[in-house]
């Protein structure tokens, strides 16, 4: 069963959370499909920033996040207040583009584990901050300044819409 894109009840949500309540991965389990297709996220400054949800019938999760036109710089992607990770915006032609993205299996180059204890992104709060991770120059690596997910907010979304 897939569950579409929509914007009209956003009362199904915790239903559709609530029944993928099994462990990602696990033997046996069983969830509801749900890909909320790209959502955007309501800017806090500009630029443009969307959001794919994707859980498979077999409690599989992924979770991307883009973003396009931002300044230059670290940002943190934080759900329901918990940290996933920072990831940097870069030049490209016609502006500047930023994407992280988290699978329970990661098998495309890029992504990143989606932890088994993160939140699930259907239904929860996800914001997109200033990180306080910057690059330093003639280093490969960046150093952090401050805590995650405390940086100015510069996109939001209480929760993916659909339509059951």
């Amino acid at each position: 069963m897939e569950v579409g894109h929509g914007w009209k009840h956003l009362g199904a949500l915790a239903l559709i959370a609530a029944i993928g309540a099994a462990a990602p991965g696990t033997a046996g389990a069983q969830c509801l499909s749900v890909d909320t297709g790209d959502v955007y996220l309501v800017a806090e400054g500009g630029g443009a920033c969307k959001a794919r949800f994707r859980r498979r019938d077999d409690c599989r999760r992924d979770l991307r996040v883009e973003e396009d036109n931002v300044e230059l710089h670290y940002y943190d992607l934080c759900v329901d207040g918990v940290f996933f990770g920072s990831f940097q915006a870069v030049k490209v032609a016609g502006g500047t583009h930023g994407e992280v993205e988290f699978d329970d299996v990661p098998d495309k180059p890029g992504e990143r584990q989606y932890a088994a204890g993160w939140p699930e992104a259907l239904g929860a709060q996800i914001e997109v901050r200033d990180s306080a991770k910057v690059a330093v120059k003639n280093r490969k690596t960046a150093t952090t300044t401050a805590p995650p997910c405390t940086g100015a907010l510069r996109f939001s979304y209480t929760s993916f819409p659909y339509e059951p």
